[in-house]
């Protein structure tokens, strides 16, 4: 009969057992954790492949660069191919400064001083273009867009040429310079006057403040009593204007004045003063004296 004590878990048989099981246990987390180290730890390919991809980096990014700077610098793709004018947005062929922008076709359009340009058009255009734009259109086009002052008066000048009475017309624009011979826009009020010698066109007729006058004194009068003006008459001695109205009358504002304080005047006198119906030669609007606000008319 056995001994109750082979049984045991503490038997010599059992012992060695489970020894054996313990030492496989140990040696399977061993391997596990040298198998998990060298999973997770880079090789020594690892960094071969990692500094080869920054190498191929640094080239592609130097290539872009250089490539770039060619591009801008050396190569005709940014060179200026197309100039294009417009006048007020509205295409034109050409324009008064066009033989001063021409010279740059060919030139770099990135490295185009368009504020230089625009500098030199404003010297040799002022006083008849009141606005420029210049536009940069990647990557061969250069456009230039200008508002020139507007049409304000058709003038009917007459001068003394060799004893003899010469007559000339043209249009002046709003900053008094001539820019138009031989022409009458029916649009426009016709200003009539006496002049030394007859000016070329693109030249100064009448100084800025004084067209500016003229232009709001026919526009406040039209407005204000919806009488058609016929006839402009420049006094410049005076520094007056005559009105000469579709009723024939004429009425006469000073230009060293205030212009609306006058035409007010007359629109306050209008319930003694029937300028509609009765026949007027003159209404002297001129503010002088005391009593200012006194409207001297003559009738016919």
């Amino acid at each position: 009969m056995a001994d109750d004590n082979s049984r045991t878990p503490f038997s010599p048989r059992r012992r060695f057992h489970l020894d054996r099981l313990k030492g496989r246990k140990q040696s399977f987390k061993s391997n596990y954790r040298y198998n998990k180290r060298r999973v997770f730890e880079p090789s020594r390919f690892s960094h071969i492949f990692l500094l080869t991809k920054r190498i191929l980096t640094i080239l592609s990014l130097s290539f872009i660069v250089v490539g770039g700077m060619y591009l801008i610098s050396f190569s005709s793709f940014f060179s200026i191919v197309t100039i294009q004018y417009f006048r007020d947005n509205t295409p034109v062929e050409i324009a008064p400064y066009a033989p001063l922008v021409e010279p740059y076709r060919g030139r770099n359009l990135i490295f185009l001083n368009t504020k230089e340009i625009k500098r030199e058009i404003t010297q040799q255009f002022g006083t008849t273009i009141e606005s420029i734009v210049i536009d940069k259109k990647f990557p061969a086009t250069l456009a230039f867009t200008h508002l020139p002052y507007p049409p304000v008066l058709n003038v009917r000048a007459q001068s003394k040429v060799n004893n003899e009475t010469v007559q000339k017309r043209f249009v002046i624009n709003a900053n008094g310079v001539v820019i138009e011979n031989d022409i009458e826009y029916p649009d426009l009020p016709f200003f009539s006057a006496t002049i030394d010698t007859l000016p070329p066109i693109e030249t100064q007729f009448l100084p800025q403040e004084i067209t500016a006058k003229i232009a709001h004194a026919h526009e406040l009068f039209v407005n204000t009593f919806g009488m058609k003006i016929i006839e402009i008459i420049y006094k410049e001695a005076a520094r007056e204007i005559h009105l000469k109205t579709e009723k024939k009358f004429l009425v006469w504002i000073d230009l060293t004045q205030d212009i609306d304080r006058q035409i007010n005047k007359l629109k306050r006198a209008l319930p003694k003063l029937d300028m509609y119906t009765a026949s007027l030669q003159y209404i002297d609007l001129r503010i002088s004296g005391k009593n200012t606000e006194r409207v001297i008319y003559r009738k016919r």
